[in-house]
C-alpha cells in the first residue's frame, strides 16, 4: 500500500503508474489524489453580505425617480420603472410624497404600466398598492407588499401614483423600486 491511503478499506495497487485511476483516486506520480474535482451543487450567489453579481441569486436592482406638479385628479402618473432580466425576483416599491388638498391616493406596483385615467394602476391585474394621502398637507410614505416576479423573458415593473384632489391640489412623489433575484 502506498503512503497516502484516503480510505483504509480500499486496496490501492502497490505499484501504480502515473495517471492510473482507481476507485475515484488518481496516482500523480508521488501520491493518490482525488481523480475528479468535487462539484458541490448549490445556488450561485454571495455569502459575504455583499450584493451578488448580475445573474446570481441575491442580485439586487433598484430604481428611483421623482415626479412633481401632479395636479390631475384620478390620473395614474408613472414615477419610476425597473427592467428585470428573466428569472425569479422579489419586487417591491416604496414612496415618499408630499401633497395638498387631496382625499388621498394610491401607490401602485405593476408590470403593465400605462398612464392616464384608464391606464396603469388599479386597472392592472397585477396591481399592488397602498393608500397614501389625506386632506392635510404633509409628507408621507407609501409601500407595496413584496411581489414574486417569475418570467422566462424580460419584464419591466412600474411604480405609479394617483391622487384624488378636492379642488386645486397638487402632489410630488419620489418612488423606489427594489428587486432581488431569488433564483
Amino acid at each position: 500500500m502506498n503512503a497516502i491511503t484516503p480510505f483504509s478499506a480500499l486496496a490501492f495497487p502497490s505499484s501504480p503508474t502515473s495517471g492510473q485511476v482507481y476507485q475515484g483516486w488518481k496516482w500523480d506520480g508521488a501520491k493518490w489524489v482525488p481523480a475528479f474535482s468535487p462539484v458541490v451543487p448549490g445556488l450561485p450567489g454571495d455569502t459575504t453580505g455583499a450584493t451578488a453579481a448580475a445573474g446570481m441569486v441575491g442580485e439586487l436592482l433598484t430604481a428611483n425617480a421623482t415626479v412633481t406638479g401632479m395636479a390631475t385628479s384620478s390620473y395614474w402618473y408613472e414615477i419610476a420603472s425597473l427592467a428585470l432580466t428573466p428569472g425569479d425576483w422579489d419586487v417591491s416599491a416604496s414612496s415618499y410624497h408630499t401633497y395638498s388638498n387631496t382625499q388621498g391616493g394610491y401607490l401602485s406596483l405593476n408590470n403593465v404600466g400605462g398612464v392616464g385615467v384608464s391606464g396603469g394602476g388599479s386597472t392592472d391585474a397585477t396591481v399592488m398598492g397602498t393608500y397614501i394621502g389625506g386632506t392635510t398637507p404633509a409628507g408621507n410614505s407609501g409601500w407595496t407588499a413584496v411581489k414574486r416576479s417569475n418570467s422566462a423573458s424580460a419584464v419591466t415593473w412600474h411604480a405609479q401614483a394617483m391622487f384624488m384632489f378636492l379642488s386645486s391640489g397638487s402632489a410630488s412623489v419620489t418612488a423606489y423600486i427594489f428587486a432581488r433575484r431569488r433564483r
